[in-house]
């Protein structure tokens, strides 16, 4: 039997704590299916199984313990997220437009020149790149119900996080998968019908083979990397953000980085460019159009609410702001998000400066976290569900350094000092 205590007792006190939290929320705000229903709302059985887990892992040795801790945190995960996926209460019209996408290409027609039936309300533009529509057709052959390619991608979203430990020690990947597991607003988003758990997903899955290039000194997996992360970009724009500090750190580390950064970019915009071309050379405009300006003509009309200043302009304590500039609220709604906008750019530029020097991957990652949020903060559409594509990459921080070889986070890559080089003074 097990007598010491080490830092994987409290590990695991912390990852139960996270898992006991989300698991109380989760009875409390689930609703029945009527599929898994029993089993869901047996929190008896739940709480068993539990206390037979946290017996094993008194019983059992380190290995063993932090298997059975990452089983069950991907199974709680998983679970969790199914009951979403089988609860058919709310959903988007996000997936909807998306299958309605899949029959327009399979019947060989042109998704920026379609008008969509399924979208709320009717005759929205579709948002989304083109890689979007075609990572979901074999979910769509296979299930029909577009939610099960979310609940996938959550998944390897999981196991993602959870390899990362061959770098980092297994034990130290505990509390970030906790918390991607037991994350409450990510865990109803994957049911919701959006498509920003396989965003975040790809966008993830593009920096773990970046790590894993990195240690293994392979161009080949690197060059995947970039392929993928065009993908993720051709999936969703949210991906860009994060991509010029990204290679930026390829840059920095030219003379480690197993791809040279022009080779990794150029990757990158050749896989978007692919994608993009039959598009440009069809219907230019309109995809352009689609792409870049889609949400703002949802953000003239207010239909959704979700415009952040339109909370805001409209309170007791801001109204004064119109009456100071002599201007209507809904005009100054709709000039603030190119307002942001600029101040976005603006920040991306300024972090860029200050990271010029950077070969931390925790940083770099960093700063496209806090330029996704810039943007989107006073932005047009600003839902609780895009938390599920930024979630891998905040979880993750904690030990994407570790993983990417230890490197100084405040500037250019040195040895620590007893791995230098001995010698007279």
């Amino acid at each position: 039997m097990r007598t010491s205590v080490d830092d994987l007792d409290m590990t695991t006190f912390v990852v139960f704590a996270i898992i006991l939290v989300s698991l109380t929320s989760a009875q409390m705000s689930y609703r029945q299916t009527h599929k898994i229903d029993p089993f869901a709302h047996n929190p008896a059985l739940l709480l068993t199984l539990l206390l037979v887990l946290v017996l094993a892992l008194c019983l059992s040795n380190r290995t063993i313990r932090v298997c059975l801790l990452a089983g069950y945190t991907f199974a709680f995960g998983v679970f969790e997220r199914a009951l979403h996926v089988f609860d058919f209460t709310f959903y988007s019209d996000v997936l909807l437009a998306t299958k309605e996408a899949i029959r327009v290409i399979f019947s060989g027609g042109n998704i920026y020149l379609h008008v969509f039936r399924s979208s709320v309300p009717p005759g929205q533009p579709f948002k989304y790149g083109p890689f979007e529509p075609i990572f979901y057709i074999p979910f769509y052959l296979a299930f029909g119900d577009l939610r099960v390619a979310e609940l996938f991608s959550s998944a390897i979203v999981m196991a993602l996080i959870f390899s990362l430990g061959r770098f980092t020690g297994y034990s130290k990947t505990l509390i970030p998968l906790a918390l991607y597991a037991s994350w409450g607003i990510i865990i109803e988003s994957t049911g919701s019908g959006v498509n920003d758990d396989s965003a975040g997903m790809l966008g993830f899955l593009s920096v773990f083979l970046l790590i894993l290039s990195m240690n293994r000194k392979s161009k080949g997996l690197a060059s995947a990397s970039a392929i993928v992360l065009g993908l993720s970009i051709c999936f969703k724009l949210f991906p860009a953000l994060f991509a010029p500090f990204i290679v930026l750190v390829i840059f920095n580390l030219r003379d480690e980085a197993p791809i040279k950064w022009k080779y990794y970019l150029s990757l990158t915009v050749t896989t978007i460019l692919v994608l993009s071309l039959p598009y440009l050379v069809i219907s230019p405009q309109p995809y352009l159009n689609n792409i870049f300006f889609g949400n703002i003509d949802r953000l003239v009309t207010f239909q959704y609410q979700w415009h952040i200043w339109n909370s805001v302009l409209n309170r007791d304590s801001f109204l004064y702001l119109p009456r100071l500039l002599n201007t209507d609220v809904n005009t100054l709604i709709f000039i603030v998000p190119k307002a942001m906008l600029a101040i976005s750019l603006a920040t991306m530029t300024l972090l860029l400066v200050m990271a010029r020097k950077v070969t931390s991957l925790a940083r770099a990652i960093g700063c496209g976290v806090i330029t996704w949020f810039v943007l989107l903060i006073g932005g047009p559409w600003f839902p609780a569900s895009f938390l599920a594509f930024i979630a891998p990459f905040v979880c993750s921080l904690p030990i994407l350094d570790l993983a990417w070889g230890k490197r100084d986070p405040l500037g250019p890559y040195h040895k620590p000092p007893y791995e230098m080089e001995s010698g007279p003074s």
